[in-house]
């Protein structure tokens, strides 16, 4: 089927103005700044920096939990206690080993690029002149291609998993096949997340030393970004699965 783009970005961004996705947008903005928060106690020593640690675990198995619910609740449209509380264990270690092998296909697209971050490294790219500039800049915009390829392919297996309850070789199967001929579409569709995710980078790097980011509107500024990219993903990812699953409703 092919993917209405208006539609589906229309929907994208309307979740996020919906109950469900403002409340998400809060839970996830609360996660994120507390993690930056328990993050400086971590650095302090002493039973300051043991606390911080065992919060800092109990924020991320709360970020975790929060994402599963995530989908569940854009899914189905409401917020439900059972999203967020209902059948855990198993869909939260596939959801890990999902990314897991995301994470692994991402890594594995630029590993062609390490003689040429190398030889820019030694100044050798320099001396070899334009043609090897051209090749670099080919094996880059390859790198990148076969990144966005392996990462839209294998996208949809989050929601399978955490929507559908499939087992992590059946969702990144499933995901192969259904994002087979929409990939260009799901690109453009995926641009108000590129663009969130633009922005909450520069700010980052932008506050990079420890003095600014510490500052409490450094930390809230970066912790909203974050959570409304996080949540326009989780958006994102439920729309091209019910777009390209026929407009169908909620699996649940």
């Amino acid at each position: 089927m092919t993917l209405d783009l208006s539609k589906t970005v229309k929907s994208i961004l309307g979740n996020l103005a919906t109950e469900t996705g403002a409340f998400l947008i809060a839970a996830v903005f609360f996660l994120q700044v507390a993690n930056t928060v328990t993050g400086g106690l971590t650095s302090s020593g002493g039973i300051t920096a043991v606390l911080g640690t065992v919060l800092s675990l109990v924020f991320f198995g709360a970020t975790i939990v929060v994402a599963l619910g995530a989908f569940r609740s854009l899914n189905s449209g409401e917020l439900e206690k059972e999203h967020f509380t209902d059948n855990l264990t198993w869909p939260i270690i596939r959801l890990a080993g999902v990314n897991i092998v995301i994470t692994a296909f991402a890594v594995l697209a630029f590993v062609p690029l390490a003689p040429l971050s190398n030889a820019i490294a030694g100044g050798n790219l320099a001396n070899a002149g334009a043609a090897a500039a051209l090749v670099g800049l080919a094996g880059l915009l390859v790198s990148f291609a076969v990144f966005f390829y392996a990462v839209l392919a294998l996208a949809l297996s989050l929601p399978e998993v955490a929507v559908k309850n499939n087992r992590m070789f059946e969702a990144l199967d499933n995901s192969v096949q259904k994002t087979k001929g929409h990939k260009k579409q799901m690109m453009i569709a995926s641009i108000p997340v590129i663009i969130l995710y633009a922005i909450s980078l520069l700010v980052n790097l932008g506050a990079s030393s420890a003095e600014i980011s510490s500052n409490p509107v450094v930390i809230i500024v970066s912790g909203l970004l974050g959570s409304l990219t996080a949540v326009t993903v989780y958006s994102t990812l439920i729309e091209l699965d019910r777009e390209i699953n026929g407009g169908s409703g909620g699996y649940l």
